[in-house]
């Protein structure tokens, strides 16, 4: 059996993404926590002000234990559909759950708590379509009916603050009412379990009343009915010879001895044929024994079997001491001879008793057989009559129980009380609740924290939906396939000096712990392991325009500078030059001089302060088209790669200018720029298209919020 196998790194990749997808989402939340809280108060605020503005609702509940009469007749059971829940117990609840929502039970408990006398209970508020009817001309109702019609108004009206809850599977209900007076919570609730008994001790009570009327001459007439059928019953078992004794017919008691009889008989025979057998057999073969247990067994055969061991132990001796023709050897073996034939004529004899015996039980067993058919004949006609008699024997057992169930109904409807039969009672009353039941504040602060979290949550995914950059550094690998090379965090404008020109490169010399110059640090160490040689030519590039790269480039060769590598950087946006603007430096030839042949490289380098040297390119009125694939250009990076550390070619977007894929590919390693969370990722993909014949090691992200910056750990970083 080949072993199953397990891939390692698509386990890892799996778990990897699932990770960076994670702390994407928290970082979204982070990041957009002005959406979200606002969203949340007001959801918030909105939901639980309306729990806690709801009218204040008490409630009382009582214990009631349900009537355990069964209702589904044993026969009805066989009709139930297989596998549905219609028990007798289940019909049995179900149907005194109805009778517990009854509108006359409503209308009970508002006759017995007075309920249509109290001024501030009121019915239910009509519906348009009522109130239009109510409107229409009626007959006028007589004080009962307008009475009745009241109470049955109130009575609808109560439903509305009434629960019933089944406790589990058991036969206990609990029965609660919510109203704004907790004294009236509890009555009403009490007086529907008191009602609802009180009409089941009506019920019963109207049932034995009618059960009893008119039941003593029913009975009467079942007794004669019954007396009539037994005495039927009684005549027929006499003329069909059916009489029993004990629990079977005369007949039956005589067909059970005679086969008794004939087991034993052949019991009998069968075991004086097996002597005969073996008698036959031992005659025959001259194997008769002393044993007692041989079928072939006399005194007079043992005597001779006695008398033949002695005369064959003395031929023996005999023909031991004179040999075997001795006249005394001759002799004593015709005795031997003599006692065998007389032994013979013994079995023989006993042989022929034993077939006497044998053919006397065999004429037994025939008698007694044919007196068994005889009776069986007998039994057979009494089992024809037996069938009638069955019936007869029915219809005075159907008539017995009519009888008794009439009688059992007259003695109920005399002596019973209707209370008893009631087996519903209360088990626990309702109290007057002292706190309110509704509204419920707890619920509600649950509830509008759920809801408050899950708009709050659904604002900040509906802006997360419109937003195509790249957020956590880890996007990088999992999305891109690209090695992530470093952060460069977005400076506070106050830590820039207007007054200064080049306040962003000065930032990183003043400030060189800040977060910015260690994302600047850590992309040239990135950018030096990978180099050969730790140094060589390096494209600065980005997918669009304003992703930061003349800034970088002039960042990132202090940072360089600071280490003690020689640096220069190459301004290669010819049609935009931004690292004159950068620098805020003009110069009047620079790059174009060079790869002209007009001016030599030292003429128009420019050296900073910290011994960075730069050529520019001053943007002229000429066609710069094929300058950067001359030959030239590669004599050119042949000379600097020589003479300094490092080279920092600042080139154009990718997807602006096409000259960035022939830079990236003179260079010996290509950065790419990406704004942090403004560069489309469908921009970024272009751009690695583009330059995928290219020397690109890798991507740096730009201008990163730097207090969302400090919260992402440096596991993003390794991601």
């Amino acid at each position: 059996m080949k072993p199953e196998t397990f891939d390692m790194a698509a386990e890892r990749e799996d778990i990897l993404q699932i990770r960076l997808d994670l702390r994407s989402i928290g970082f979204d939340y982070r990041r957009y926590i002005w959406i979200f809280v606002p969203v949340f108060i007001m959801i918030f605020g909105l939901v639980f002000g309306y729990f806690a503005t709801r009218p204040k609702l008490y409630t009382a509940t009582s214990m009631v234990a349900l009537d355990a009469r069964n209702v589904v007749s044993q026969e009805n059971q066989a009709l139930i559909p297989i596998g549905e829940d219609y028990s007798a117990e289940s019909i049995q609840i179900n149907t005194e759950l109805v009778l517990l929502h009854q509108l006359s039970l409503a209308e009970r408990v508002v006759s017995a708590l007075k309920l249509d006398q109290l001024p501030k209970v009121k019915p239910a508020p009509q519906s348009a379509k009522e109130s239009a009817k109510s409107q229409a001309p009626v007959e006028t109702l007589s004080p009962q009916a307008q009475q009745a019609r009241l109470r049955r108004n109130i009575a609808g009206s109560l439903y509305s603050g009434l629960k019933i809850v089944r406790h589990g599977s058991t036969h206990v209900v609990y029965i609660s009412y919510s109203a704004p007076n907790p004294a009236l919570a509890a009555d009403v609730a009490n007086a529907w379990g008191q009602q609802y008994i009180a009409q089941k001790i009506d019920i019963t009570q109207a049932e034995l009343r009618d059960a009893g009327s008119g039941m003593a001459k029913r009975l009467e007439e079942l007794r004669g009915e019954v007396l009539a059928r037994e005495q039927a019953v009684a005549s027929y078992k006499i003329a069909n010879n059916l009489m029993t004794t004990g629990s079977a017919t005369l007949t039956e008691g005589e067909i059970s001895a005679l086969n008794r009889q004939i087991t034993d008989t052949k019991l009998t025979l069968a075991e004086k044929q097996a002597r005969l057998s073996t008698a036959r057999t031992q005659i025959k073969g001259l194997g008769l024994t002393a044993d007692d247990s041989s079928p072939v067994n006399s005194p007079v055969l043992n005597t001779l079997r006695v008398r033949r061991a002695q005369l064959t132990r003395q031929v023996a001796d005999l023909q031991s001491i004179y040999g075997p023709r001795h006249p005394n050897v001759i002799a004593a073996q015709g005795q031997v001879e003599d006692i065998d034939r007389q032994i013979r004529s013994e079995g023989h004899r006993i042989v022929a008793n034993l077939q006497a015996q044998v053919d006397i039980e065999q004429r037994r067993l025939g008698g007694t057989q044919a007196n068994l058919n005889s009776s069986m004949g007998d039994l057979a006609n009494a089992n024809a009559a037996s069938v009638d008699l069955g019936q007869l024997e029915a219809d005075a057992e159907a008539a017995q129980g009519v009888f008794e169930h009439y009688l059992s109904l007259y003695k109920q409807a005399l002596t019973a009380n209707p209370a008893q039969n009631v087996k519903a009672r209360i088990l626990s009353e309702a109290k007057a609740p002292a706190t309110p039941s509704s509204p419920d504040l707890g619920l509600g602060f649950g509830l509008a924290l759920a809801a408050a979290s899950i708009g709050g949550a659904g604002a900040v995914l509906l802006r997360r939906m419109f937003e195509t950059g790249i957020i956590v550094p880890g996007d990088i690998g999992y999305k891109l396939g690209q090695p992530h090379l470093a952060t460069l965090v977005s400076v506070p404008a106050a830590a820039k000096d207007k007054a200064q020109p080049l306040a962003l490169p000065d930032y990183v010399l003043q400030n060189p712990s800040s977060a910015f110059a260690e994302g600047l640090r850590a992309l040239r160490a990135a950018i030096l392991h990978m180099a050969p040689d730790h140094g060589g030519v390096i494209a600065i590039t980005s997918p669009l325009p304003s992703e930061g790269k003349s800034t970088t480039s002039v960042c990132l060769a202090k940072i360089m500078a600071m280490s003690g590598q020689s640096v220069i950087v190459v301004e290669c946006d010819l049609r935009r030059p931004g690292l004159s603007r950068a620098l805020n430096r003009r110069a009047e030839n620079g790059l174009l001089e060079v790869l002209s042949g007009d001016l030599s490289l030292e003429d128009v380098v420019l050296t900073d302060d910290t011994g960075i040297d730069y050529l520019l390119a001053p943007r002229k009125n000429r066609d710069v088209t094929g300058v950067f694939e001359a030959a030239i250009m590669d004599r050119l990076l042949t000379y600097l790669r020589h003479k300094y550390d490092i080279v920092i070619l600042d080139t154009p977007p990718v997807l602006a200018i096409d000259e960035t894929q022939i830079l990236a590919a003179k260079a010996d390693q290509t950065v790419m720029l990406v704004r942090w969370s403004k560069t489309p990722l469908k921009a970024v993909r272009a751009a690695l298209d583009k330059l995928k014949q290219g020397s690109i090691i890798g991507i740096a992200l730009t201008q990163m919020d730097e207090r969302l910056f400090s919260k992402i750990t440096m596991s993003d970083y390794r991601a």
